[in-house]
């Protein structure tokens, strides 16, 4: 039991620590049109599809970020929630215990990538218009939908899949006591 627990943390911890860096590292890759921004590490968000693990190290990772980069209290706490939210789902959607690498391996991929983009693409346009001082409307929503959507689409959605198509291979020498 105690090992399990220390793995869990372990796992969580080293999730959290990567997400971290791999973000801050990537700070220095420009919005694109001033809109477009790509947090490389979502494609991170897949993990929940190998282990639970990932989700609290997912969002301390999210948490650590936003706090080391400075964000609002709306991206702290509203980031980290979109964040948290995608994690668990992905989990509830993709996990499969004594599965980890069978079965229908690419839907399984597919789905963990889906409640990351929609949790992010509805929650994170709250946070931009919101720390800005935009107008909270319909008119001002929906292209922020679709911008941070995108992002999404091709962070967590496209390099999730690949990432998770490159683990594969490796997952159960990795979580082998799990």
């Amino acid at each position: 039991m105690r090992n399990k627990t220390t793995r869990f943390i372990t796992t969580a911890a080293i999730v959290a620590a990567l997400y971290t860096v791999l973000s801050v590292l990537t700070n220095f890759i420009p919005t694109i049109g001033g809109v477009f921004q790509f947090r490389i590490a979502e494609a991170m968000c897949i993990l929940p599809m190998f282990t639970p693990a990932a989700v609290p190290g997912l969002t301390l990772g999210c948490l650590l970020t936003n706090l080391i980069n400075g964000g609002t209290v709306y991206d702290i706490v509203f980031g980290t929630l979109a964040t948290a939210l995608g994690a668990v789902l992905s989990l509830l959607l993709a996990y499969r215990k004594n599965d980890i690498v069978g079965g229908k391996f690419l839907l399984r991929a597919v789905l963990a990538a889906i409640p990351p983009v929609v949790s992010n693409a509805l929650i994170i346009p709250y946070v931009i218009i919101k720390s800005s001082g935009l107008p909270m409307d319909l008119a001002t929503y929906a292209p922020f939908i679709l911008s941070v959507g995108l992002e999404e689409l091709v962070c967590a959605g496209l390099l999730g899949v690949a990432l998770a198509f490159i683990l594969r291979p490796h997952i159960k020498k990795m979580l082998a006591k799990e």
